[in-house]
């Protein structure tokens, strides 16, 4: 399967404006005409820094949501404006630590404000939808099995178990039932339908090479115990709707599309990394 792209980027509820002296003041173009909400002193806190909060916070508009709920938000925003601003009081908007934060909490919203550009840019459409539609379908356009087995212990178990069922008018279900130790034991070893990728290698292997109405003639391993399989059916799978799976179809694009995406940008930015990683020395 083809490992997806891992972006973490930094998550925060704690979102707030910065300047260049990192106090908390916006600058005038970002005042003009808003409300003001909270007073401390000669600083003053504007509407437009409590809905920005509200949005990072829940992505959710302020406007839209009902008062009770404005009004809890209203005051954990409080409560951190108080705590910042005491903070800056203490010098601690001047410690290294707090300064690499700042640094990288920027890097994080400008690369979810290009994220989001990207993706306003690049809108999926229906051509994109149903030509990964037809690949997705492969998975499932796959032989599916129906067996039943019977879990042991040991190599000689099974095979006594084999030797049973060379008996006329023995009963597959019954022996399940009788001496399994798997969980399927108490349904006769039925496994119902399933996909070989779902199974162990060893054990989807036998069940496909079996005929239909047959049992294995040897004791199949596998990292649970030794299995003796009876295979009742087999069938070509089908792919569910399209609209079963269109999140999972349009996850897929995105995730393509920023693969290629990061790619270019590396081309262009002539990226150079130089990080080595620290070697672990052996005990």
């Amino acid at each position: 399967m083809k490992k997806t792209l891992a972006l973490s980027l930094l998550a925060t509820s704690l979102l707030f404006a910065c300047n260049q002296n990192n106090n908390l003041e916006l600058s005038k173009a970002l005042i003009a005409d808003q409300e003001q909400i909270i007073k401390l002193g000669e600083h003053s806190v504007y509407k437009n820094e409590f809905a920005s909060y509200v949005k990072s916070r829940t992505q959710q508009d302020l406007e839209k949501m009902n008062p009770e709920v404005q009004n809890n938000l209203f005051t954990e925003f409080v409560q951190l404006e108080l705590l910042s601003r005491k903070a800056i009081s203490n010098g601690l908007d001047k410690t290294e630590d707090f300064l690499l934060q700042t640094h990288n909490m920027k890097k994080n919203l400008l690369a979810q404000a290009l994220l989001r550009k990207f993706e306003k840019d690049n809108p999926i459409n229906s051509v994109d939808i149903a030509a990964q539609y037809e690949i997705a379908k492969a998975e499932f356009e796959i032989p599916q099995l129906k067996v039943k087995h019977i879990l042991l212990n040991t190599a000689e178990e099974a095979q006594a178990v084999i030797e049973s069922l060379k008996k006329p008018n023995s009963d597959f279900s019954k022996l399940a039932k009788e001496n399994s130790i798997g969980p399927s034991a108490q349904n006769g070893g039925d496994l119902m339908w399933f996909y070989p990728g779902q199974m162990y290698p060893e054990f989807s292997a036998a069940s496909i090479n079996l005929e239909k109405g047959s049992f294995s003639q040897e004791a199949v391993q596998t990292k649970d115990g030794f299995h003796v399989i009876f295979k009742e059916d087999e069938r070509i799978g089908s792919a569910p709707p399209l609209e079963n799976l269109r999140p999972r179809i349009e996850q897929k694009i995105k995730q393509d599309r920023l693969e290629k995406y990061i790619q270019e940008i590396r081309v262009e930015l002539n990226i150079e990394e130089t990080f080595n990683m620290a070697k672990k020395t052996s005990n």
